[in-house]
């Protein structure tokens, strides 16, 4: 149903880098994307005009905007609109700061062209109340492509003498709030700057209680034209001001009223001996690496979060570092154990540095734990997952989960063959072939099991009723028997099915054909236990890449702990191979599709060292063009001198793997 989605980005403090991940999630999800700069673009008229018309030309399906930077004008109304495409907009800001009258006239009028999902539960319910549909509840996520490096706790045992090169850090901008403030007082009479004053006194207090909560208060002890309403301009100015001003201040003040320890400032300065200030950091090579080596990383949240989490959460759980933050409500929902990382005050916050900061095995245990409770439930993966069902009706109240069963891996092959020990196959399963399974299918054969949890979601999803496993490791096949309806521990392979003839609806092959030493022999045996019209759902890895080929040309032919080249794979198959061996078998292929990698997943593959830097991104600029529909056979003709090339052919050079379905006839 959606296969190409345009994403919109634009400037901002942490804007382009959420724009980025939720790029990289949805190609890991199998769509195409169209990529709209306008940061790049805003400035260049002609260039844009003729980017929107690529786009127009390009017919996604789908568009996600940070924000209100979706909107964009066209002739007859908003452009989306206009064209008949759903615009989901991530509201990861207050979505009353742009929320005018013409736009919630655009929203209301025609509610089912636009999808709002929202940081923040105090926002959500107000959002509804203002008749604006298809609103939901979502998080900010981690991206652990980026937020796992090498050298995390996660992947290797921390060395306390050597691995923490600070004690407390904090990274974030903290603006002159002092001009804000003076602004403020010139602008405003004196009984509202008192009320602003106290509420950000109050909120500094106590930052664990929602600004809209201590402003209630305050209407209660003698400001009670105050009462707040997102619907009145004048205090909804006012929040806004609060929340410039007062997170600015927060971040001062907690910082400066450190004493257990010297804190470690990236990205802000002024005068403070006790501190040691540093530049800022990039966000995707610098950030990790700091998360991971801080002994405490420190969160202090901005104002306008009421019971939101900010990204500092799930990047610094990702990176397996260990933090201590203000609480917000959001937290209870990704980390169980938030009591221990979370203060309530600045005497508060000081004893738990003092406490934590040299009890290096109870940090390391709290890190793991938030890193497992991140990655197993809130990464931008969860998030495109959650997005696509509520565009599909699947979610229908905001109590649905945004990411999956705990030990369930629902983040599609590359990301879980990139992150996980893949020769044993533990808790990793193909979600692509769960999305292309047919209807109907009750009975179902899945040869090469792993732990069951690919057959688990099958019956969960109530997509088969019955879900027999083969799996020849023994420790993986004691796991599936808890998920599955019967599993055998077998070499697949020399086992002789004990079924009548054309018993099973389907047979799933899920990364396991090319590890079997006659695939083909074995696929005709299984056709028998096969129905007519029965199908085949199978992932297999493409060996034509041209990631394969380049090392090929160049002498190598690398084998990897998991990927295209596993060390434990025997069979090599291009989609040409594919094609003709279901042919023999009588199976016709009646769906087909390439999964996309960008250069970084492959250079994890081979390892950094195997890897030319440049040939990266040569790739991945073909990939892009590739993904914009452009034509590239001229580019791959001149890249590796190809004598005949079809434009169709073209996409093939970047799959990792096909994902197809076939059936019996």
């Amino acid at each position: 149903m959606y296969q190409k989605v345009c994403l919109i980005k634009y400037r901002g403090v942490i804007a382009p880098y959420v724009m980025d991940c939720y790029v990289r999630a949805f190609r890991e999800a199998g769509l195409m994307t169209f990529i709209l700069d306008l940061a790049e673009l805003g400035q260049k008229p002609a260039e844009l005009q003729q980017k929107i018309n690529q786009l127009i030309s390009w017919k996604p399906d789908l568009a996600v905007s940070y924000g209100h930077t979706g909107l964009l004008n066209a002739k007859e109304g908003y452009l989306f609109r206009v064209m008949g495409i759903p615009l989901v907009i991530l509201h990861y800001d207050c979505p009353f700061f742009v929320l005018d009258e013409t736009v919630q006239q655009e929203f209301t009028k025609y509610p089912d062209n636009y999808y709002h999902f929202i940081w923040d539960k105090s926002f959500l319910g107000t959002y509804r109340q203002n008749q604006i549909k298809n609103s939901y509840h979502i998080m900010l996520a981690a991206d652990p492509a980026n937020f796992r490096p090498e050298g995390s706790i996660d992947n290797r045992p921390i060395d306390y003498n050597t691995d923490h090169n600070w004690d407390v850090s904090f990274i974030g901008g903290i603006s002159d709030f002092m001009a804000m403030k003076k602004e403020r007082m010139e602008k405003q009479p004196l009984r509202i700057n008192e009320f602003l004053d106290r509420l950000i006194m109050a909120k500094i207090e106590n930052p664990s209680i929602p600004v809209l909560d201590i402003w209630k208060e305050l209407n209660n002890e003698g400001f009670p034209e105050l009462v707040f309403s997102w619907n009145n301009p004048m205090l909804k100015k006012l929040y806004h001001a609060a929340h410039r001003e007062g997170s600015m201040l927060i971040r001062r003040v907690f910082l400066d009223s450190i004493q257990a320890a010297v804190p470690d400032v990236f990205g802000a300065q002024w005068e403070n001996p006790s501190i040691n200030f540093h530049g800022r950091v990039d966000y995707f090579s610098e950030l990790p690496r700091i998360y991971a080596e801080s002994r405490i990383n420190l969160n202090i949240t901005s104002l306008q979060l009421e019971k939101a989490l900010n990204n500092r959460i799930f990047d610094i759980g990702a990176a397996g570092g260990f933090m201590l933050t203000d609480y917000r409500e959001d937290l209870k929902e990704v980390f169980p154990d938030y009591e221990h990382i979370t203060y309530h005050s600045i005497d508060d916050l000081n004893d738990k540095i003092s406490y934590f900061l040299f009890r290096d095995g109870e940090r390391a245990e709290l890190a793991r734990e938030l890193q497992k409770a991140v990655l197993a439930g809130h990464t931008y993966t969860h998030r495109v997952e959650y997005i696509i069902n509520v565009l599909k009706g699947k979610v229908q109240n905001d109590r649905t989960i945004q990411g999956s069963t705990p030990g369930i891996n629902t983040s599609g092959p590359g990301r879980a063959e990139a992150e996980t020990k893949k020769h044993n196959y533990m808790g990793a399963f193909n979600a692509n072939l769960v999305r292309i399974f047919p209807k109907g299918c009750s009975k179902v054969l899945d040869v090469g099991c792993a732990d069951g949890v690919f057959g688990q979601v099958l019956l969960r999803e109530n997509l088969s009723q019955e879900v027999v496993g083969i799996e020849i490791n023994p420790t993986t096949a004691e796991l599936a028997k808890e998920r599955l309806t019967t599993v055998y521990c077998e070499n697949v392979e020399e086992f002789q099915l004990p079924f009548p003839e054309g018993y099973f609806d389907c047979l799933v092959y899920g990364d396991s054909l090319e590890h079997l030493r006659d695939p083909e022999v074995l696929l005709k045996n299984h056709l028998s236990f096969l129905r007519p019209g029965g199908y085949i759902v199978c992932s297999i890895p493409n060996i034509r890449n041209l990631f394969i080929i380049h090392h090929l040309l160049h002498g190598s032919w690398i084998y990897t702990n998991w990927g295209i080249l596993d060390r434990t794979h025997l069979r090599f198959y291009t989609l040409n191979e594919i094609g003709k061996m279901f042919h023999r078998l009588g199976l016709k292929i009646e769906h087909i599709e390439p999964s996309l990698r960008d250069g970084q997943w492959y250079a994890k593959m081979y390892g950094p060292e195997a890897v030319s830097p440049g040939f990266i991104e040569i790739y991945n600029g073909l990939l892009q063009k590739c993904l914009n529909g452009d034509d590239i056979t001229g580019d791959l003709k001149q890249l590796h001198h190809f004598d005949s090339l079809a434009r169709e052919e073209a996409v093939e050079f970047f799959a990792a793997q096909f994902h197809l379905r076939a059936v019996k006839t």
